[in-house]
């Protein structure tokens, strides 16, 4: 007996980024319940986001740039 496929309501932000267009899993991910799916489909949107931009400032950025985010200052805590 093969395993059954998630429900939309517990199916993992992971795997429904992976499953087709952006826009459309986006989607679903903001549908997703209970709140601890969110949670995670947060913290994966922002790991994403993470190597996207670092993947972005080594190929454009490499040699020095002028965008204001990238001298963010972090002050104290986490």
């Amino acid at each position: 007996m093969g395993a059954a496929s998630p429900s939309p309501g517990s199916a993992a932000p992971a795997v429904l980024i992976t499953r087709g267009p952006i826009d459309q899993q986006l989607g679903k991910i903001v549908g997703l319940t209970p709140v601890h799916e969110l949670r995670k489909a947060f913290r994966l949107l922002v790991a994403v986001l993470a190597v996207a931009d670092e993947r972005r400032r080594e190929r454009f950025c490499s040699g020095g740039c002028g965008h204001w985010w990238h001298n963010l200052l972090v002050t104290g805590g986490r």
